[in-house]
């Protein structure tokens, strides 16, 4: 009876993920390399950069330290690369005293490049791209190319230092000289990405009718299997329960999980959980006879079922997609999503909410070594 209990369990446990069909089997495929989750890779993003500015070259005598500020918005094409629409200010003080100031406006496109799309801690970039400058009461053509680092400051902001070079050429003679002028740019870019998850615990893209469907039908069948195993329960209630007792390692692996929480509304882990991701990538490592394990993705209370379940169920596959891109066989790694049907923590406060905001490790399948007598 108690192997028809375990049977039952392990039903009610699969019975969302057969239900889901197609939808759940590309849930759970293994990602190419080059594949990037596009969910997480904003489309548009606006910048404003605030950096002071020091000239070089032949106009280096003529004019002090200054310093300005630019305004941008970027479309991402791709993963790696973007086109940016740049309007930016600058002002230099002269070297004389009392001979005013040199003034530098300016508007272009470019091509912004991001190396590194996926990494956790933030965006590294590079950029260059012509322009249109207005100085002297010319117009003049000009480039400028920088590099920088956005660090993850909020779910939607990011912020980091960068550092540019423009150039102006001069093909005629002017009170400015003949000569072309440059000037180098040290300063703080703050970005804002409109796209992101709002603050709920909300799904991004629009639900469906099926989507709806399948998420009714599925929590029908899991109710169902459920009073199933409450019946079995009922009937061997006399019967001593036979239960696999925990190991060290499972033990290790279900409180380092614990450590691996989320942002409201959102399926990325939060930096924090960087160092428990890559103690669970060592463990599976260590452990190859756990042949197959799930992970269990939970949200919080707020927001409706059905948006709870389908977020709940991309954080899980998030989280297998960080310990595959580690060196994870996929195949070992099932996924499913909890919604907010198993609450680790009741209670309406932020800290109750934060705790449920989560992901469970279990080893469903353990590979038997046979005893060599």
């Amino acid at each position: 009876m108690a192997a028809e209990t375990e049977r039952l369990e392990n039903s009610a446990e699969s019975v969302q993920i057969s239900e889901l069909g197609e939808r759940a089997d590309s849930a759970i495929r293994e990602p190419s390399p080059d594949e990037a989750p596009r969910e997480r890779i904003e489309k548009h993003t606006l910048r404003f950069d605030g950096a002071g500015a020091l000239m070089v070259g032949r106009q280096v005598d003529r004019f002090d330290l200054g310093g300005g500020f630019a305004l941008s918005y970027e479309y991402r094409l791709v993963d790696h690369l973007g086109v940016e629409g740049r309007y930016s200010a600058f002002f230099f003080p002269e070297a004389v005293e009392g001979e005013g100031f040199g003034g530098y406006q300016t508007g272009g496109l470019a091509l912004r490049i991001h190396p590194l799309p996926h990494v956790e801690v933030g965006d590294l970039w590079v950029s260059g791209g012509p322009n249109a400058v207005f100085t002297g009461g010319l117009v003049r053509f000009g480039l400028e190319a920088g590099v920088g680092f956005e660090f993850h400051i909020k779910e939607r902001w990011r912020l980091g230092p960068y550092v540019r070079y423009a150039h102006v050429f001069q093909p005629s003679s002017h009170e400015l000289g003949p000569a072309d002028a440059g000037f180098v740019q040290i300063g703080l870019s703050v970005a804002f990405s409109p796209g992101k998850h709002k603050a709920a615990d909300v799904e991004p893209e629009e639900d469906t009718d099926e989507d709806e469907e399948i998420a009714a039908r599925s929590a029908r069948l899991a109710e169902a299997a459920q009073e199933e195993i409450k019946e079995a329960e009922e009937i061997e209630e006399d019967e001593p329960e036979e239960e696999r007792i925990e190991t060290v390692a499972e033990r290790e692996l279900r409180e380092v999980a614990d450590r691996i929480l989320f942002a409201h509304g959102s399926d990325e882990p939060l930096v924090d959980s960087l160092s428990a991701l890559i103690r669970i990538g060592q463990i599976l490592e260590e452990h190859p006879e756990w042949e197959k394990i799930t992970i269990e993705g939970h949200a919080s209370e707020t927001g409706p079922a059905d948006v709870n379940y389908r977020l709940s169920e991309r954080r899980a596959e998030r989280v297998k997609d960080i310990l595959v891109r580690g060196g994870v066989d996929p195949a070992r790694i099932e996924i499913i999503g909890r919604g907010k049907d198993e609450l680790e923590v009741r209670g309406g406060s932020e800290s109750a909410h934060a705790r449920n905001r989560r992901v469970v490790f279990k080893v469903l399948v353990i590979r038997q070594v046979p005893v060599q007598r």
